[in-house]
């Protein structure tokens, strides 16, 4: 029997039901005999933190097929993070409606869905590997008609795979990705994330902290969902201590959502800072961290690219996620997770949309850390591992 990921009953109820039927008819499909594959479709929908933990997982198959025609298929709110890799022959984008916060996650238009299955069915691929295995997504590539389809059943369809893979639990999710490659025959040893900022830029970066000689330390202080934001005034004072304790500059990073609290934490601030919020396209935030002592922010997006340029990373998790299974990837990552008894937990929707307090992890807990990470790594001490969590 099937172990489901969803948070909501009506789906786990509704996809038992489907994936039996659907068991009870695969017997009876024929089908075709694999060969080697030549042209591989890589399919991660999701946003930038999960697309970044798949990284490791595209170099496994490129080391494993060196010719191959490698394509990744992504949304477009993440296509940069692998834009510019190497690894990678083709980046192609969806707009899919489950992943779309700013649409509100619809689960199915029936319109868009079928240009998911023309777009696959143009690319004429031999295999695809659907990382994160949503029911759609397995049956748009089902119904293109690739030969080779490997994924999870724990979002339901596992039926429509060629090669269901039994979902790793209690993994990290890069973990959970290198595990899907390693069933077409690549890799499942960790390696590190990766980010490929263009030349310009590292250039852009290179201006954009030039006025400042001394240490810069990166903060972000969104989250997509508002019950993983630490409260802005201790980013503020967080800032301020850094300024006193170090004399080192704040350099404010996120999206265009985030321009609003930045703001907000500079109006009353007191040490000097710049804001970079909604100013920099993923890969350029990327070149901009990379040029910072460290860096530190919720869990969110940008604590992944951090992680990705090997600059000591400190993250805040609230309780609505597993650190354990989400931290960014890295040889220098850093969590803090004090939960108190009684504090918010798990995925419900509930909890998600609740406005952040976080009031359990004070400004002395983060500074203690992030001045520890910072003290380290300027004497050349990296304590975590070369690479995984």
């Amino acid at each position: 029997m099937r172990r489901y990921g969803f948070v909501r009953p009506g789906l786990r109820a509704l996809f038992t039901t489907v994936d039996a039927v659907g068991d009870a008819m695969r017997g009876i499909v024929p089908r075709r005999a694999p060969g080697e594959p030549r042209r591989i479709l890589l399919v991660n929908l999701t946003h930038i933190g999960d697309l970044l933990l798949t990284t490791p997982a595209i170099a496994a198959l490129r080391e494993r097929y060196p010719a191959a025609h490698l394509t990744m298929l992504v949304g477009p709110w993440s296509r940069e993070v692998v834009e510019g890799n190497p690894r990678l022959d083709a980046v192609s984008v969806y707009r899919a409606s489950w992943w779309d916060r700013e649409r509100g996650t619809s689960y199915f238009k029936p319109g868009e869905f079928g240009e998911l299955v023309r777009q696959i069915r143009s690319g004429s691929f031999d295999a695809v590997i659907n990382f994160k295995s949503f029911f759609q997504e397995n049956l748009a590539a089902a119904l293109a008609g690739v030969p080779i389809r490997i994924g999870y059943g724990i979002y339901g369809g596992g039926f429509l795979h060629t090669h269901e893979v039994p979902f790793p639990w209690n993994s990290h999710t890069a973990s959970e990705h290198l595990h899907l490659t390693a069933a077409l025959g690549a890799s499942a040893a960790p390696r590190p994330t990766e980010i490929h900022p263009a030349p310009e830029d590292h250039a852009w970066a290179r201006e954009a902290l030039a006025s400042f000689s001394g240490e810069w330390v990166a903060i972000h202080p969104g989250a997509g969902i508002p019950a993983r934001r630490w409260p802005l005034e201790r980013f503020r004072a967080l800032a301020e201590e850094l300024y006193a304790r170090r004399g080192a500059q704040v350099a404010w990073v996120g999206g265009d959502d985030d321009r609003e609290r930045v703001a907000e934490i500079q109006k009353t601030l007191r040490a000097p800072s710049l804001s970079f919020a909604g100013t920099g396209a993923i890969r350029r935030t990327a070149a901009l961290i990379a040029r910072c002592a460290g860096f530190v922010g919720n869990d969110s997006g940008p604590g992944h690219l951090a992680a990705a340029t090997g600059v000591p990373t400190l993250v805040i998790f609230s309780g609505t996620n597993d650190m354990e299974r989400w931290k960014p990837w890295g040889a220098d990552v850093h969590t803090l997770q004090p939960l108190p008894e009684g504090a918010p937990s798990g995925l419900a929707d509930g909890i998600r949309d609740e406005p952040a307090s976080m009031s359990w992890i004070s400004v002395g807990q983060v500074a203690t850390q992030l001045m520890t990470m910072l003290d380290r790594s300027r004497s050349g001490r990296v304590d975590a591992p070369a690479s995984g969590p």
